[in-house]
């Protein structure tokens, strides 16, 4: 029965390496001019470096741009410094804001942050090929799972060559294998007990086929039952088959630009294809015409009257003159303009550059951006950016964020939920700069109401009657950080209101009594002023 599941998955594997095969000649050429260390598309690399680095690059401007790249969303995304996402309830935003729910969001999400250190996981050295990956290809896979026994959780970047998918009605990814290679000593290290590998050799190679699917028999009510269905299988070893289950998804899979009638998506790597290409040849034009430069072809009518060997500096080349004068030896004369030619390469670098948002990349790669600085700034840079940024949020950072929640809920460190969050859907909120960016323009369109509304109120200050404050600072605030003891619980600020109410009151009443009392003593003086001025007066 086991024989038979297997060769059913490897009968599946071969129908997804046929479906990916019409792929796989864009994504050659893609790795040559942007990724030219992973041209690897077989699924049955070692894992060993080998020197692949095609020697027609004449301009390394596109792998230059794909770094840009990467650093720009892994620093402005994920950034480890940086506070990048917290939770928040789906259905009742305003329930979120309060104290305990609140509370329990934060410390949840410091418990993911906790489950990303050096010690617990290798997330933070992976995620930037996962980004190479997607801005490269279009797509990015990443997996995640916990390494039970070893209190760790495996994150790892899974090569495009070993990658091979399909998608629901809906386009989301609900099949996935990992078609890898792996030696018998980390077969044995891997799985354990879970197989007898003692007859394979510490350095004999076998292809590995990770699969997953989604469990037709899955129920929700059934204790154990999980929706994911998992299976280890191989062609190069007999009844090699172990089985298992997911609680979610492991594999995360954002593409950056979805295509129609294929499980994978196109990148920047496919819409500058052809200028990085064509910068390649154009540059090898042009070290050619350099070369032609600075080492002129000579013409002879003659061979025997010298060689190329003859013209070195300070050399006196006998018989390459006649009597009268006339030279014997003339170089060739190309005419090129080598000007031109650069003018043209520039604009293709350009192109590149821009294919992969590099003016956007330069201008939020930076510790903070200031209001000021983005009023200055390109906002329809991020306008055309935005599609992008929510698929490699919804479909890679969110799912990623929420498995590793579940993951470390069912390891007890979760803090106890509130009973307010019972059956309520808790959500990912990214608050990373860069997703604090695209808030910046509503921040800054409430301050600049606020001067508009001030103007007004020179000459009618009655309308600051119409603005609200406190909704203007929830804007404002939320644009730079989402803290949640930076601004006072709404029950808090009604209190001290009430408070400075009350003591404005009492100072009112004091100030009208001290008033009163020196109304009275006024007019007692001067009852006391009339009266001894009378007794002076004398009798009529």
């Amino acid at each position: 029965m086991a024989d038979e599941r297997a060769q059913a998955k490897l009968a599946r594997q071969g129908e997804l390496e046929t479906a990916r095969r019409p792929e796989e000649r864009a994504w050659k050429e893609i790795a040559r001019l942007f990724r030219p260390d992973d041209q690897d598309f077989d699924g049955e690399s070692d894992g060993n470096r080998r020197d692949t680095t095609d020697p027609e690059i004449f301009d390394a401007t596109p792998i230059y741009a794909l770094d840009d790249f990467v650093g720009g969303l892994f620093g402005q995304g994920i950034n480890p410094t940086d506070r990048w996402f917290g939770f928040g309830v789906a259905d009742d935003p305003d329930l979120a804001k309060w104290g305990p729910v609140k509370q329990f969001n934060w410390g949840a999400a410091n418990a993911v942050f906790g489950s990303v250190s050096p010690a617990v996981s290798p997330f933070y050295s992976r995620a930037p090929a996962w980004l190479a990956n997607l801005g490269a290809f279009g797509f990015g896979p990443f997996y995640q799972e916990e390494w039970i026994g070893r209190q760790q959780i495996i994150d790892r970047a899974i090569p495009v060559g070993e990658s091979y998918m399909a998608t629901d009605a809906t386009g989301a990814t609900n099949e996935f294998h990992r078609k890898f290679m792996l030696t018998g000593k980390q077969i044995k290290g891997f799985f354990g007990t879970q197989f007898d590998a003692s007859m394979l050799g510490d350095n004999d190679k076998k292809i590995i086929v990770h699969a997953v699917s989604e469990n037709p028999e899955f129920d929700p009510n059934r204790l154990g039952s999980k929706p994911w269905l998992s299976c280890y299988v191989s062609p190069d070893i007999k009844d090699f088959y172990i089985e298992g289950g997911y609680y979610e998804f492991p594999y995360h899979v954002p593409t950056w630009n979805e295509k129609a009638k294929s499980a994978y998506g196109s990148g920047p790597g496919h819409t500058s294809k052809s200028d990085a290409a064509m910068l390649q040849e154009m540059e090898r034009s042009a070290i050619v015409a350099a070369q032609f430069d600075a080492e002129k072809v000579l013409l002879l009518n003659d061979e025997s009257v010298l060689t190329a060997a003859d013209v070195v500096p300070g050399a006196v080349l006998h018989g390459t003159m006649t009597d009268q004068g006339k030279r014997m030896a003339e170089y060739l004369d190309r005419g090129g303009k080598y000007s031109l030619s650069e003018k043209k390469s520039e604009e293709r670098r350009a192109a590149i550059r821009m294919a992969f948002r590099f003016s956007m990349m330069q201008v939020v790669n930076r510790p903070q951006m200031t209001l000021g600085e983005f009023s200055g700034w390109k906002e329809q840079e991020l306008k055309l950016m935005a599609p992008n940024l929510v698929r490699l949020q919804t479909q890679g950072l969110a799912q990623w964020v929420w498995r590793r929640f579940r993951i470390l809920q069912r390891a007890g460190q979760i803090p106890p939920v509130p009973m307010e969050l019972t059956r309520r859907k808790l959500t990912v909120e990214f608050e990373s700069p860069l997703a604090r960016v695209q808030r910046f323009a509503n921040a800054r369109s409430v301050l600049q109401a606020h001067q508009g509304l001030e103007q007004l109120a020179v000459t009618d200050p009655a309308v600051r009657d119409n603005w609200n404050n406190d909704v203007a600072a929830k804007h404002v605030v939320s644009a730079f950080t989402d803290v949640p003891d930076l601004l006072f619980d709404p029950q808090v600020v009604a209190e001290t209101r009430r408070a400075r109410a009350q003591l404005q009151q009492q100072q009112r009443q004091l100030e009208q009594t001290a008033q009163a009392v020196e109304t009275a003593a006024v007019a007692s003086h001067a009852v006391q002023a009339k009266t001894l001025a009378d007794q002076r007066r004398p009798a009529a």
